[in-house]
């Protein structure tokens, strides 16, 4: 879960600080890899494991609606319960700015045995999780 929490504060802080130097518009950023990312998944809520490795980032940021969008995709190799399993991977993250700041995640991933891994839900940095639904089948 901290994994989770510290990934998506230092993600914030990076695009508070460029969504900050524009003032208005929508800018996206062409896609880029994003080395080493990794996300944590959740069975039914509780940690299984995660998921590592390199991806394909693309940044949609909405300066006059105060969100960003992030759109992931690649394929990621599984840690704990999931090792020696590969996922390709969805993940779309928003983040909202104003009222305070809170994100949307929603990702899916099918591994190359079978498992296939819904997750869906919202959190704020102070206070974790505030929704999470999961499963995996």
């Amino acid at each position: 879960m901290k994994t989770i929490i510290l990934f998506f504060l230092a993600l914030t802080l990076t695009l508070l600080g460029f969504s900050q130097s524009r003032n208005k518009g929508t800018i996206v950023e062409k896609a880029f890899t994003y080395e080493n990312w990794g996300i944590p998944v959740y069975c039914n809520g509780t940690e299984v494991g995660g998921l590592e490795g390199d991806v394909t980032m693309t940044s949609v940021i909405h300066n006059n609606k105060s969100w960003t969008l992030d759109i992931v995709s690649g394929v990621l190799e599984g840690t704990g319960d999931l090792a020696g399993e590969y996922f390709e991977i969805k993940f779309h993250g928003k983040y909202f700015f104003e009222d305070g700041f809170r994100v949307e995640l929603h990702f899916i991933a099918k591994g190359d045995k079978g498992t296939k891994i819904i997750n869906r839900g919202y959190f704020t940095p102070i206070t974790g999780p505030v929704s999470l639904k999961s499963k995996c089948f």
